[in-house]
């Protein structure tokens, strides 16, 4: 009989251990991502009586067989932070200790940003994934997620789009300000100028169409002189669509001119100074160099033209330029002057070779001209003739850093172009935008499903930075349990490290955080049954102890 104290004693212990659980599970029921607990009993031992076997075994009481941890999905709570996450499935962040280099792995999601840039928990562990470098490439190691210094490099404008009516009813006029847009566009630093594009109604009579109505345009920088595109006019159908018949171009800066001799830079903004740079220029020959010249504008032998190789250059090039008869002009006579087959040959008696600091390029009406230093040393043949080689144009050199260059193309025949009509309305702006803008500074972020932080910056741009990276166990009951984290052992196994949403690893979800899966209204009932059964138990050894009592009244 005296077991029975015993046995009551276990099933006092049993009943207190659940009631820890119990407790453990309804003090966390707001604690962000926990995982309740639950108490599983397993009967002790049988004692067999008088050697006896099967029903003539009595039990040795109750112990606690394990307490298992419920990795069921909790509610979800909305917050208004972007870092705060949770994961709608299965799987584990994964957070690193700095100090001492240990990995936990945990379902509350509450991040942020420290001061050093770190995505943090509340702990300061370290959120870790991998990095998007500022191209846009994913790295392939994990590692703690930093997002100091991210910032948005500027961007060049090269192309606009220009969506516009213009009215089909108004009188021709050749007043080229009649109608007037202006957009803010970018240089390479980033720096913005505006741009104003100037378009006018004009009429062109031909003696094959007869009367055809035409849109001219021009544009300026920040009020500067006039740039007038190679074909500077809009021509439309008799339904009021533009006949997309080529690509406009228009000329978005000063375009740079270099004189040979001294290396100075000149800015031509209309065809007008192109022309004037090209049958004005003037030239300085050193004594002792050959030079080769004829009437139809263009050097003999044919030079091949290429960009050095490694040279971070800046190239201007023009279409459509007409050659122009060149005419040479001398102050002094030339030394040891020779007329060969109608051309003026300055032959270097000492080297042999010439070398020559030119900024102009002529051939065909298509020929494409460029400007900048070029240097070339020719050896010559037999009969003084320099034979042909290769020039190279080093734009590093001389000249200056230009800011806004090249060219901005309005290319209207772009499958996504907005469209250019001319109907009988009045004139407007429907669409208006280009590709460049300034730099920016991180101003926001937000976490896609797929666990990519994506960066949203001042300039408006946006791009993704880092990927938040997620973990999965093939066992999760042998996780073992250090407060709000876990940690692997040998029998969970190693973990399977991927990204939210793939291999079977649930979706990421910001602005959400996971709540504890704990059930109030379950945990009161189990509260009920272990109370029950503390009670029966402490009922077991009062009763057991006044049955023993009574063994004793016996004596007396």
């Amino acid at each position: 009989m005296s077991s029975a104290l015993w046995i009551g004693t276990t099933g006092l212990s049993a009943a207190s251990k659940q009631m820890d659980v119990i407790g453990n599970n309804l003090a966390n029921s707001n604690t962000i991502g926990f995982k309740s607990g639950d108490t599983a009993f397993a009967s002790m031992l049988s004692q067999s009586l008088s050697g006896g076997s099967g029903n003539q075994q009595v039990g040795q009481g109750v112990g606690v067989a394990a307490i298992s941890t419920s990795f069921a999905q909790g509610s979800y709570e909305t917050t208004g932070s972007a870092t705060d996450l949770a994961i709608d499935g299965t799987g584990f962040f994964i957070v690193k200790n700095s100090k001492d280099d240990l990995t936990y792995y945990t379902r509350a999601g509450s991040f942020f940003l420290n001061a050093k840039g770190d995505l943090v928990d509340l702990s300061g562990y370290e959120v870790q994934g991998r990095m998007f470098s500022d191209g846009g490439i994913e790295s392939t190691s994990l590692t703690s997620i930093n997002l100091t210094g991210r910032k948005s490099t500027p961007n060049e404008t090269t192309k606009f789009e220009l969506g516009v009516n213009l009215d089909s009813e108004l009188q021709t006029t050749d007043n080229p300000n009649y109608y007037t847009t202006s957009q803010t566009i970018y240089d390479s630093q980033g720096s913005k100028h505006s741009m104003a594009t100037y378009l006018y109604r004009s009429v062109d009579i031909s003696t094959t169409e007869g009367e055809r109505s035409f849109w001219y345009m021009k544009s300026d920088m920040d009020g500067g002189a006039a740039i007038i595109p190679d074909r500077p006019w809009l021509e439309f159908d008799d339904a009021g669509k533009l006949k997309l018949s080529e690509t406009r171009e228009v000329i978005a800066a000063e375009n740079k001119l270099i004189d040979d001799s001294t290396g100075a830079i000149t800015a031509a903004t209309k065809w007008d100074d192109f022309f004037n740079a090209a049958t004005g220029a003037t030239y300085s020959f050193g004594n002792g160099e050959t030079i080769v010249y004829t009437l139809n504008g263009t050097a003999a032998p044919t030079y091949t033209i290429s960009t050095a190789v490694g040279v971070d250059s800046v190239q201007n090039f023009l279409d459509d330029i007409e050659t122009q008869a060149l005419a040479l002009f001398a102050p002094d006579k030339p030394v040891k002057a020779t007329i060969i087959e109608g051309r003026l040959v300055l032959i270097d008696e000492v080297t042999g070779e010439s070398t020559m600091s030119l900024a102009f390029g002529a051939g065909t009406s298509d020929a494409a001209t460029a400007f900048g230093t070029m240097s070339a040393s020719n050896p010559f043949g037999q009969d003084g003739r320099a034979t042909a080689q290769d020039i190279i144009f080093d734009f590093s050199a001389q000249n200056p850093s230009w800011g806004l260059n090249g060219e901005i193309t309005w290319d209207i025949t772009a499958a996504d172009a907005p469209e250019v009509t001319s109907y009988a309305m009045d004139s407007r702006v429907n669409t208006m935008k280009n590709d460049g803008y300034p730099a920016g500074l991180l101003n926001s972020l937000d976490v896609g499903g797929d666990g990519i932080i994506t960066g949203f910056f001042t300039n408006g741009q946006q791009q993704n930075l880092a990927r938040i990276r997620t973990a999965s166990f093939s066992s999760n009951d042998g996780l073992s349990k250090v407060g709000s984290y876990f940690t692997e052992t040998n029998e969970s196994g190693t973990p399977s490290i991927g990204n939210p949403g793939e291999g079977g690893l649930g979706k990421s979800k910001s602005h959400s955080l996971e709540i504890s899966n704990t059930d109030v209204a379950r945990e009161f009932i189990k509260m009920i049954a272990a109370q029950r059964a503390y009670q029966s138990s402490a009922k077991t050894i009062t009763t057991t102890d006044q049955m023993l009592q009574e063994l004793m009244n016996i004596k007396r």
